[in-house]
């Protein structure tokens, strides 16, 4: 018989898995879309959520392309409190992902929402790099001096961005790995976005030398609610 990874394995790849909550575990093909199933069922029952966006190109050639690259600068996926969320990155330079190209290292990101238990997506806010200004009374302008034009404009010509990361706490946050190009050791910022307001909240650098095609050595966690529960128990005793 065969087991359940062959079955899957010309359907999808998985690239991260996350645990939902009450026994739900979902397996993420940032191209394709999500497996959900509850582990803890009696005879449990597997259910694919197609991402809302399908995987890029038409083309044979950038077909091929996309097999052969590495979704995590693109896309992002989270689980969490009975939704799922998911943010798309068009870059202006690559054709297979936006056919108005420009001249800047730039994007455009779209942000989508689902109900766990829905069978929609709805789409949310989308946005260009054009669009992120700088937030009033910032603090740490000291660490842009090559990636600002003035006090409030940002410039993606000397930067390659992407590997978005979407907040399990803020609706509205997103985070942005910039690397400068050409540099060693590699001059790496993580940037903290508002897509609300579209302004760039706040950064911080970060160390470039380990980082392999925008591969994050990092992802967005909670703490279990068990914990919690298991530190009242040991009071009351």
């Amino acid at each position: 018989m065969e087991t359940l990874d062959a079955i899957l394995e010309p359907l999808m790849e998985a690239t991260s898995a996350v645990y939902a909550g009450s026994g739900l575990i979902g397996w993420i093909d940032l191209w394709r879309g999500i497996l959900l199933c509850n582990v803890l069922d009696k005879k449990p029952t597997v259910r694919f959520v197609a991402q809302p966006v399908p995987q890029p190109g038409e083309t044979p050639t950038d077909l091929e392309f996309v097999a052969d690259f590495n979704p995590r600068r693109h896309r992002h996926v989270t689980i969490y409190n009975g939704v799922m969320k998911f943010v798309d990155l068009k870059f202006h330079a690559e054709a297979a992902f936006n056919v108005k190209r420009r001249d800047d290292q730039g994007w455009m990101a779209t942000v989508w929402t689902r109900l766990i238990a829905s069978d929609v997506w709805h789409e949310g806010v989308t946005f260009d790099t054009s669009d992120i200004s700088v937030a009033n009374d910032s603090g740490f302008l000291h660490l842009l001096p090559e990636i600002l034009v003035d006090e409030k404009e940002l410039t993606w010509k000397n930067f390659s961005s992407g590997t978005p990361i979407l907040s399990l706490h803020d609706d509205d946050t997103v985070y942005i790995l910039v690397v400068k190009m050409n540099s060693y050791p590699a001059t790496t910022l993580l940037l903290i976005v508002n897509t609300g307001s579209l302004t760039l909240e706040s950064c911080a650098q970060c160390f470039g030398e380990m980082l392999q095609l925008f591969q994050p050595s990092y992802v967005p966690s909670v703490l279990s609610s068990y914990f919690g529960k298991d530190r009242e128990c040991l009071s009351m005793k």
